[in-house]
């Protein structure tokens, strides 16, 4: 698909309020427009940031669904990012959190839906140049923990976009991290085989390979 005329539409529509917002929001071009403000591309971050601009409207936000005044919390801090970045691109791990957190919010069934809630009410989850919400669901104590830390492993899956992002990786010893968590007799198969999936992702990009060979000793633990 093409990102521009995705976004193009949905500010266009959304500014004029001639969709309906909640669907619009379930289909997912909230989240589309959350992730581009992670684009390469400048005139796709542009437009990303005018549609969420177009969501939260003039003061008050257009988001009036059930779960709409979440959504526009979330917004407000993505924009705070944006601003405290000076309009430059954003590190993946933060977009596609915020990105990944809209259905969790919007859908009070969803197992993730308390988590993140609670992740929403902590500044420590907009910071850009991190992964805060790492140790937290990797470690949860919760009943249903293995889905949580499948979860959180899909979407770092998702925020390895290239060597651009390799700073909140580092920043957590996130790779380090896992590849303990994978070795670790108790750990579930179908995570240790996300972690195995992630790590071969992470080495097609070079800094990402350097970081793996070099410093995290990669290839004695395969």
């Amino acid at each position: 698909y093409d990102p521009k005329f995705l976004l193009s539409f949905a500010r266009h529509h959304v500014a004029r309020g001639t969709i309906d917002l909640e669907a619009a929001v379930s289909k997912g071009l909230l989240s589309l427009s959350l992730a581009g403000l992670s684009s390469d591309d400048q005139e796709v971050r542009r437009l990303a940031l005018e549609t969420l601009d177009a969501y939260l409207g003039d003061g008050d936000s257009r988001l009036d669904f059930k779960g709409g005044r979440l959504l526009a919390d979330l917004l407000r801090k993505a924009r705070a990012m944006v601003e405290e970045a000076g309009g430059e691109r954003l590190p993946a791990p933060a977009i596609v959190l915020a990105s990944e957190l809209v259905p969790c919010l919007l859908d009070e069934r969803s197992f993730m839906h308390a988590t993140a809630r609670r992740l929403l009410d902590r500044d420590s989850t907009f910071d850009s140049t991190n992964i805060p919400v790492f140790l937290d669901l990797l470690h949860s104590s919760s009943p249903d923990y293995l889905r949580h830390q499948l979860w959180l492993l899909r979407y770092l899956w998702l925020s390895l976009a290239g060597d651009a992002d390799l700073g909140p990786f580092r920043k957590r010893f996130a790779l380090e991290v896992l590849m303990g968590f994978a070795t670790a007799p108790l750990s579930d198969p179908k995570a240790v085989l996300l972690v195995l999936q992630m790590i071969s992702k992470a080495s097609r990009f070079p800094r990402f390979a350097h970081e793996l060979v070099y410093k995290r000793n990669v290839l004695p633990w395969l």
